[in-house]
């Protein structure tokens, strides 16, 4: 029988939107859980996508360091993607490229624009 991993947004939004800046490993704890999540799925859950939208529209959360680590792993499963939220995230993307990023968040905005759209 086959384990289901089961991934627990509402923690997950909470743990985000608290208003605190989280520690670099503590995102990308949560994007490889993520990762694990969608690996059972075939494409990528609105509500997971959601939160993704909300921290490119974030000007705070898109300068803090760790947040890449869920569009790098973005990048990996664009596939997953609906046709809807590859546009919707193009154009999040192209708005939020226009202020300033974290580096390492730049570098893979920048990937996902120039090698998947």
């Amino acid at each position: 029988m086959k384990k289901i991993n089961i991934f627990d947004l509402e923690k997950f939004k909470r743990d985000l939107y608290a208003g605190q800046q989280l520690n670099g490993r503590v995102y990308k704890k949560y994007a490889q859980d993520i990762e694990e999540y969608l690996l059972q799925l075939d494409h990528f859950p609105h509500q997971v996508f959601q939160v993704y939208l909300d921290i490119l529209n974030s000007s705070y959360m898109t300068q803090v360091h760790g947040v890449y680590h869920f569009f790098k792993q973005l990048y990996f499963d664009f596939e997953k993607l609906s046709p809807v939220q590859r546009y919707q995230l193009k154009s999040v993307i192209n708005r939020c490229l226009e202020r300033p990023l974290d580096n390492n968040l730049e570098l893979w905005l920048l990937e996902i624009n120039q090698n998947r759209f």
